[in-house]
C-alpha cells in the first residue's frame, strides 16, 4: 500500500475512491474492475488515482485495513476473560456501522480476507488474554474452546448479515456472548466470569 496522504482533500479523494469501489463491487467481482472503470465511477483522473493507490487491489486492501484498525481501536481495552458481551457488541456494532462494506463482502466472503482477519484477531485476543489470566487452565484447551467459539460466532454473524441484520446489535451480541459463557463454563467445569 502507498503511504496515504492525510490532508483533508486527499482523505476525501481516498474516501471517494473507496466508496466507488464498494459501489462497483455490488455489480462485479474485484478481479473484473479496472482502474479506468473505478476512476470513471469516482469521477477522477488516473493520475489522481495513482497518487493514492497502486491498483484496485490496493484500494480494497486499504478498505479492509481501515476496518481492522477500527476494530482494534474499539476493543483494545475490553477484557474478554469476563465473557460479557462488550467485546462481541463492539465487533457487531462495527459491522453494523459498516453495512455497505460488509454487505458487499458477505456474498463472497470466501474470496475476501476480511473475515479471516477478524477471525484471527478475535481468536488471538481471546486466547492470549485467557492464557495470561487463567494459567491454571491448559492452554491447548483454551485454544480449542476459543477456536470453536470464534468459528461458531462467525457463522452466526454471517447468518445475521445475510438476514439483513434483522436482529439488533444488542440481541445478536447477547446471544453470541451467552453461547460463549455456557460453553466455557461447561467445558472448564466452573464459572469463568
Amino acid at each position: 500500500m502507498k503511504v496515504k496522504k492525510t490532508d483533508q482533500r486527499s482523505r476525501y479523494t481516498q474516501f471517494t475512491i473507496r466508496k466507488s469501489l464498494l459501489h462497483l463491487l455490488t455489480k462485479k467481482t474485484l478481479k473484473e474492475i479496472s482502474v479506468s472503470e473505478l476512476c470513471k465511477t469516482a469521477q477522477i483522473t488516473r493520475g489522481t488515482f495513482y497518487n493514492h493507490f497502486y491498483d484496485v487491489f490496493d484500494v480494497y486492501d486499504s478498505i479492509e485495513q481501515e476496518f481492522i484498525d477500527q476494530l482494534k481501536t474499539r476493543v483494545e481495552s475490553t477484557d474478554v476473560t469476563h465473557l460479557d458481551n462488550k467485546f462481541i457488541f463492539e465487533i457487531i456494532q462495527l459491522i453494523y456501522d459498516n453495512y455497505d462494506l460488509i454487505s458487499v463482502l458477505v456474498g463472497d466472503f470466501k474470496d475476501t480476507m476480511l473475515f479471516e482477519k477478524v477471525y484471527d484477531f478475535a481468536r488471538e485476543k481471546y486466547i492470549s488474554e485467557f492464557v495470561v489470566k487463567r494459567p491454571d487452565i491448559d492452554s491447548n484447551k483454551i485454544k480449542m474452546v476459543f477456536t470453536y467459539i470464534v468459528n461458531g460466532s462467525m457463522g452466526l454473524l454471517i447468518e445475521w448479515i445475510e438476514s439483513g441484520m434483522a436482529k439488533t446489535c444488542k440481541v445478536i451480541s447477547d446471544e453470541i456472548s451467552g453461547f460463549a459463557r455456557v460453553l466455557c463454563n461447561a467445558y472448564f467445569g466452573e464459572k469463568l466470569n
